[in-house]
């Protein structure tokens, strides 16, 4: 699934901005900088899932992609700040055999099959601490994160066959029309991850880190969570990232004085 260009063009301007105003300051307070793109392939889980009353389904290994870039600055050999942007592949799918008594009136049990897709554009704005050799270094980024949700996917399906969304979910709460009226715009959490960087000469780097993300705030909007013993969905993920890009600056300037005489 892609993003579409009304989803897209917020949140590219938005990063644009956010890129831009930290490149400016980094020129002026940092030594070292990098920048570059970078793409992630994660495991990605709904925790506490809210299944809108119905019994609760099996989760089923979900992942998906992200991909963005990052702009940093480094303060000496071993600390340095990053800041991030990214489009990212939220969600889980969920199976199980249920009833479905409270859409149909049915005492039957289904094969119940969930799939959640949320697309969020995600800034991190990581705490970087590196140590090492000249070629290869450990790297460790861990900070806050900012998700914007997109694009929405809520979908059903009974014994293989797509369900309706005006039956299941929308049959439930009639107020809500589609798949984003489900899930809350914001998004906060915890990001990090540990690694290495390899320098490719003077200028150029590769970065491999192991990735995580935990959310701190409940997903679900507020018609959703009337359900008996309701507990807020949060946003997990833990990936592979792999990260390139050019280094400029000098982490050791020189000073250059005045010989006598001259």
């Amino acid at each position: 699934m892609l993003v579409s260009a009304e989803t897209a063009s917020p949140f590219r301007l938005f990063f644009f901005t956010l890129g831009l105003s930290f490149l400016s300051w980094s020129t002026v307070v940092g030594q070292v900088m990098h920048l570059g793109p970078k793409v992630a392939y994660q495991s990605v889980w709904l925790l506490n899932q809210n299944n809108y009353g119905l019994s609760e389904m099996d989760y089923k290994l979900t992942s998906g992609p992200a991909y963005g870039g990052s702009i940093g600055v480094d303060y000496g050999d071993n600390w340095g700040v990053q800041l991030e942007f990214q489009f990212a592949h939220m969600g889980q799918n969920y199976e199980d055999n249920i009833g479905l008594q409270l859409i149909y009136g049915l005492n039957d049990v289904f094969v119940v099959r969930k799939e959640v897709d949320l697309i969020y554009g995600q800034v991190p704005l990581l705490v970087r601490y590196r140590n090492g050799g000249e070629k290869a270094k450990f790297l460790g980024v861990f900070g806050p994160q900012v998700g914007i949700r997109g694009e929405a996917t809520l979908r059903y399906f009974l014994d293989g066959d797509s369900a309706p969304f005006a039956e299941i979910p929308g049959g439930i709460y009639d107020e809500l029309t589609g798949p984003e009226d489900f899930f809350q715009t914001l998004d906060f959490g915890l990001a990090g991850g540990a690694g290495a960087e390899f320098y490719l000469g003077s200028s150029f780097y590769f970065r491999l880190l192991g990735r995580f993300y935990v959310g701190l705030t409940d997903i679900n909007t507020e018609p959703t969570r009337g359900a008996p013993e309701y507990a807020g969905t949060r946003n997990a993920s833990f990936g592979l990232e792999a990260g390139f890009g050019v280094r400029f600056g000098d982490a050791n300037p020189q000073t250059w004085t005045r010989r006598p005489g001259r």
